[in-house]
């Protein structure tokens, strides 16, 4: 076993109550509750993700101010700039805008997103001078997916007689906060005042998501004055955009975000963004699912700014020209097979190191750094050495000045939260509870290592020590019919927030010999009956010695998923986690 199985608490009887309201199978209704859907009235709202039920745009902080002052630009033709970022988060939500004020006639400059290697995050004073060399004529400048921990970088601006506003998701710098013209800001309120319910659930969004959001309230103020050009825009378009921005970003699929998604991946599959289709073609995906755009989509677009400039990824997304879509694609394949073989070695490099000195009574946090390590990817392989590890994990890179790092957290551990208390050794901190960067001078690295590791022991004591695999239901083979596993697939789109379903079989025989498949027989196909139905095959993904013996009863824990075989739909496992029966 590689996990320790636990299965969610529930009460049998208000589950049966909620199956019969709703006329769905108890175990429909089950699943329901572990995703913490309770009631009637909330399982209507996540089993119908509709459109209409997003909600107004004005309730979140400074939205007012941030829409009255980009339509007095629109109407004396001021110079509008978008400042971005360069995750598929940042790049996504430039895409939206840039699109929205092109069509709609403002005076848009153009959308600047800074050199991860060479500017840093944010609004740096590196990345403003680019920008503003670039568009030297910007008298409104919108900081989008970044700014709320910019205080001086926005006052500089606004000294040099600009108009800031920030557009973003981050968690804010209370210390200094920044005071740029608009805060848009979900986490806008005073520092330790509870968020009201609605705005609680939108902070939840990405900027993609709040780069949907600023437009509609646009849309919503022209139209109530009867504006022409407010009737021109149709938001159902950009939701490829804001899905992509939204899975990639690793939000909780809950909420307004799920109701993105599950718009937004239909709009993927049938796009008509000529960049985004030559994506689809390089990554070979045709049906579109969350697991697709986080595995082969979000990547692609990433590795632009890990590894070169994300602008080409901003240009791929928004041009009409298909030869130049193609060539962008192309570019992006390349970029990204070269970000896979170095985030591989460096990852391989940091376990290692871990293997060598780790103690699991001791340490609680993984803090590693080389200047041999690509500060542009290594946010990807500190999330492969999170996983091994079950630790909180922060890998550093840098020039040889400073130590420049990425975070990858664990359920449990606000990593945000974290650099907080840490940041009395530290140049630069910002993110959220499970990703995050970090700069420090060379000599802290130490003393950051303890400080973290300190408050990682608090925080989790010996909880990352003992990994779980939370499971829906014990089931039985019969429960998990075609038919019936349309009806738990109401469920997705899965994802952050919304696990795929997970269920465990106990007493399953082998019926067949076991087969490996694929190109280094690394994968592994079982058939199984537990005398409930008619046998089932499994496939455990790259597997792990010793095999199952032929013949055996197993313990299984399982993703069902449907296929369409030969013209008939069939139940298959994605087998997680295994173990030989005790009866």
């Amino acid at each position: 076993m590689r996990y320790f199985w636990k299965f969610h608490d529930f009460e049998p009887v208000a589950v049966e109550e909620l199956a019969a309201r709703l006329g769905v199978s108890p175990l429909m209704a089950r699943c329901l509750w572990n995703r913490r859907v309770r009631t009637a009235e909330e399982a209507e709202s996540f089993l119908e993700p509709f459109l209409k039920k997003l909600g107004d745009p004005f309730l979140i902080p400074d939205m007012e101010k941030a829409v009255t002052r980009l339509l007095l630009a629109k109407e004396l033709g001021e110079p509008v700039t978008i400042f971005g970022d360069y995750d598929a988060d940042g790049i996504t939500a430039a895409a939206i805008l840039s699109e929205f004020f092109s069509v709609l006639g403002w005076n848009f400059q153009g959308s600047y997103l800074p050199i991860r290697m060479e500017e840093g995050y944010g609004l740096s004073e590196e990345g403003i001078d680019h920008c503003l060399k670039s568009y030297p004529e910007t008298r409104v400048l919108l900081a989008v997916d970044c700014g709320s921990t910019s205080s001086k970088g926005i006052e500089r601006l606004q000294r040099g007689g600009l108009d800031v506003i920030v557009l973003d998701h981050h968690q804010i710098d209370h210390a200094e906060r920044p005071n740029p013209y608009a805060l848009v800001n979900p986490r806008n309120i005073p520092e330790g005042e509870p968020p009201q319910r609605q705005l609680k659930e939108l902070q939840a969004l990405c900027s993609a998501g709040l780069a949907f959001k600023l437009a509609h309230a646009i849309l919503k103020k022209g139209r109530l004055a009867n504006e022409e050009w407010a009737e021109k825009f149709d938001l159902k378009e950009v939701l490829d955009l804001v899905a992509l921005g939204t899975i990639a970003d690793l939000v909780k699929l809950k909420g307004e975000n799920r109701i993105f998604v599950a718009h937004g991946l239909k709009r993927i599959a049938q796009t008509r963004r000529l960049g985004l289709q030559e994506l689809l073609n390089s990554s070979r995906r045709r049906v579109v699912s969350v697991d697709d755009v986080s595995f082969y989509l979000a990547p692609r677009l990433n590795a632009a700014g890990r590894l070169e400039d994300a602008q080409v990824a901003l240009e791929l997304l928004t041009t009409p020209d298909p030869g130049l879509a193609q060539c962008l694609a192309q570019q992006l394949e390349q970029v990204n097979q070269e970000r896979k073989g170095l985030q591989n070695r460096i990852a391989e490099e940091v376990i290692s190191r871990v293997k060598r000195n780790f103690n699991p009574e001791k340490d609680f946090v993984i803090v590693e750094g080389s200047f041999d390590w690509h500060i542009g990817v290594i946010g990807i392989a500190a999330a492969q050495v999170a996983k091994q590890f079950r630790r909180p994990v922060v890998i550093l890179g840098g020039n040889g000045q400073n130590w420049r790092g990425s975070c990858r957290s664990v359920d449990g551990f606000d990593m945000a939260e974290a650099l907080r208390q840490c940041e009395g050794l530290l140049l630069n901190h910002g993110g959220h509870s499970m990703a995050a960067g970090v700069e420090l001078e060379l000599n802290q690295l130490e003393s950051f290592r303890q400080c973290l590791n300190q408050v990682a022991h608090k925080a989790l004591g010996t909880k990352v020590v003992k990994p779980n695999l939370l499971l829906d239901a014990e089931v039985k083979f019969c429960q998990i019919t075609p038919e019936n596993l349309k009806e738990l697939l109401r469920l997705a789109p899965f994802g952050m927030g919304n696990p795929s379903l997970t269920f465990a079989v106990r007493g399953a025989r082998m019926a067949r010999p076991w087969r490996k498949f694929g190109q280094m027989q690394r994968h592994l196909k079982l058939f199984l009956n537990d005398g409930s139905a008619e046998t089932v095959e499994g496939v455990i993904w790259n597997f792990e010695e010793p095999l199952p013996e032929f013949g055996s009863f197993l313990d299984i824990a399982f993703e069902p998923t449907l296929d369409n075989f030969s013209g008939q739909e069939v139940v298959r496992l994605k087998i997680l986690d295994w173990k030989y029966s005790e009866e």
